[in-house]
């Protein structure tokens, strides 16, 4: 399969290098606050998460998998962005590299932990099991806002922010976990029009 797929309306715009990298941004802001809602049952869902999977194996792994890092893998589709691990499909890529190190081999990926996510820059944070993917999207000097995937419907989560030690971390109900990295989608050059899941019917 190919995406985006015939559905998915294409804004008739390409991202690339003639677009100011906070124009870049703020399209991903927009791309992610309109994939909030989507959820592991719904087929939008699957084809932002799963594109190139069989409709059963991405039925299958959405039941299963917490996708946050997938919900960002789906958001640089959109934004036009193409490379190679995009393309493969997640029931075979898997098994050799998880969605984490995925997003890190995406290229303008910066392994601060001093650096907080701008608007429409993606992150990385916590260890382990705590390991997280998400999507910044606004914010103010104390609260970070994203768009999170994980084992339920795509949302909109609110982080307190810590510093300490010259790290960053974000505070929420499973406690601080700490920035390992960013990926600065405003230096990524999409190369396709860039779009939006379609609208529920």
């Amino acid at each position: 399969m190919t995406f985006p797929f015939p559905n998915w309306p294409t804004q008739g715009q390409t991202l690339d290098s003639s677009w100011p990298p906070d124009a870049r941004r703020q399209t991903v802001v927009q791309i992610a606050r309109a994939v909030v809602g989507l959820a592991p049952t719904d087929r939008t869902y699957h084809e932002l998460c799963y594109p190139h999977d069989t409709p059963a194996q991405a039925a299958q792994m959405a039941r299963g998998q917490s996708a946050c890092a997938l919900v960002c893998a789906g958001i640089l589709r959109c934004m036009g962005f193409e490379h190679a691990l995009l393309d493969e499909p997640y029931a075979r890529q898997y098994l050799k590299m998880d969605a984490m190190s995925r997003l890190r081999s995406m290229g303008s990926w910066y392994a601060d932990p001093s650096r907080l996510p701008l608007p429409g820059e993606m992150c990385i944070i916590g260890s382990g099991l705590g390991t997280h993917a998400l999507t910044a999207v606004g914010g103010d000097a104390e609260w970070l806002e994203s768009v999170d995937g994980g084992r339920s419907a795509i949302r909109v989560a609110r982080r307190q922010i810590v510093r300490s030690g010259g790290r960053v971390g974000l505070r929420d109900s499973m406690g601080t976990r700490w920035v390992v990295g960013v990926l600065a989608c405003g230096e990524m050059v999409g190369t396709m029009e860039w779009c939006l899941p379609p609208k529920p019917s």
